[in-house]
């Protein structure tokens, strides 16, 4: 046994150094810093928000904030980029993302204007992190790896989500056992350590060699809706609201420590088959694999439908495979797409990273909206439920139009 994975480990590190160079390893490197980072904030700082508040609807305006600012702050980078170098940007924003969520912890409160301005604060310094990240993705690597690539930091979160949330909900429920530390001193500490993780995110960047880029414009004057943008609102649909399966665990299932232990589970089993198609699968299924992924996500919001907890359970299970696989996928199609838009003009990258970000929060923002639409008609859970199944139905509707106009092209671009 010990041979053997050995064996395993020995060829898949070849397999790695053989197509992956020192810049995208840096990127590789700076992304294991965000994916430890992530979860605590992702999964925890929601939960956080619904221990203090115990509305669907503060949540709801959280993730609105943090959506209506990542674009800002994209545009306000884009604006930098002509005198700051993109490494210091990157690890300024990777920096400010994780000062802005401890602050919350340690100073936020229920009230509403509150929790949308430290939503607005958490989404500017992801805008710049992201807005530089995405440039770096989209230059340093190119089609034939982008699958590969995408699918091994696809696995690597998966792993920190394995990791992560079940070791920090089961250290907030033992404060709690064990009344060495209460449930809030507990969030401050995770809350440190994320911040931590965070400043060593863009240092590693911040030491890089890369070259920095001088945006000749930021917005497309294109305003037709294109397949690139239909897919982004799609992927804002999916990518919206994670939140809501945190909170169905929380209200049906129990406290912090089977929020994380659940997760973890979800990430285990979802792991190895991302990096498995990363390696076998042919770029040209990619479309495919992503409608197969949007179906998927709508039938895990339709088992939400169903009156018993084992409904909630699959949700939570195929929820995690749909979401995982669909992020994963949308990343090299939306670089491909961008790059046959951009043509030979390369220094309109940045406007087409910005450009995805608009239309992608656009989505995210219209499926909050459905959140706090039905957290007002149905109260608890029953809104989360009705919410998700809608948000699924919606977005499996943009795929279906995507799909149609890729397939009306004669030979597919991807």
């Amino acid at each position: 046994m010990y041979r053997y994975v050995i064996k395993i480990f020995t060829r898949e590190t070849i397999y790695f150094s053989e197509r992956i160079n020192g810049n995208v390893r840096r990127i590789i490197l700076s992304n294991v810093f965000k994916t430890i980072s992530g979860p605590l904030v992702t999964t925890f700082l929601n939960a956080f928000i619904w221990r203090i508040s115990n509305s669907v609807t503060s949540v709801a305006i959280y993730n609105i904030g943090l959506f209506l600012s990542l674009p800002i702050a994209f545009y306000l980078n884009g604006l930098l980029l002509k005198y700051i170098h993109i490494r210091k940007l990157i690890a300024w924003g990777a920096m400010f993302s994780g000062i802005a969520s401890t602050l919350f912890i340690f100073f936020g409160n229920s009230n509403t204007i509150a929790i949308f301005f430290y939503g607005c604060l958490w989404g500017l310094g992801n805008g710049f992190y992201w807005g530089n990240r995405n440039y770096l993705e989209l230059k340093e690597t190119y089609n034939e790896i982008r699958l590969y690539f995408y699918s091994f930091l696809s696995s690597i979160s998966l792993i920190a989500n394995i990791l992560v949330p079940l070791l920090a909900g089961w250290f907030i429920v033992f404060g709690n056992f064990s009344h060495l530390y209460s449930q809030k001193h507990a969030y401050w500490i995770l809350f440190i350590l994320s911040f931590i993780f965070m400043f060593l995110c863009g240092r590693v960047i911040l030491n890089g060699t890369f070259e920095s880029p001088i945006p000749d414009k930021i917005i497309l004057k294109n305003n037709s809706l294109n397949k690139r943008r239909l897919l982004n609102i799609a992927g804002g649909f999916v990518d919206g609201t994670p939140f809501i399966a945190t909170l169905l665990i929380l209200l049906v299932l129990g406290n912090e420590g089977i929020l994380g232990t659940i997760t973890a589970t979800m990430s285990l089993i979802t792991a190895f088959f991302i990096y498995w198609y990363g390696k076998k699968a042919k770029q040209t299924s990619e479309i495919r694999t992503i409608f197969a992924s949007s179906t998927l996500f709508f039938i895990s919001g339709f088992f939400l439908l169903f009156p018993f907890k084992i409904g909630i359970i699959f949700f939570i299970l195929l929820y995690g495979v749909a979401s995982s696989f669909f992020n994963m996928l949308i990343g090299p199609i939306l670089l491909s797409l961008s790059e046959e838009e951009m043509s030979k003009n390369i220094n309109s990258r940045y406007s087409f990273i910005f450009d995805n970000e608009v239309f992608l929060n656009f989505g995210r923002i219209l499926s909050l909206f459905i959140v706090i639409s039905f957290s007002f008609l149905i109260s608890g859970a029953t809104a989360l439920i009705y919410s998700q199944f809608f948000i699924g139905t919606i977005q499996i509707f943009l795929l279906l139009i995507f799909f149609v106009l890729v397939r009306k092209e004669k030979g597919d671009i991807i």
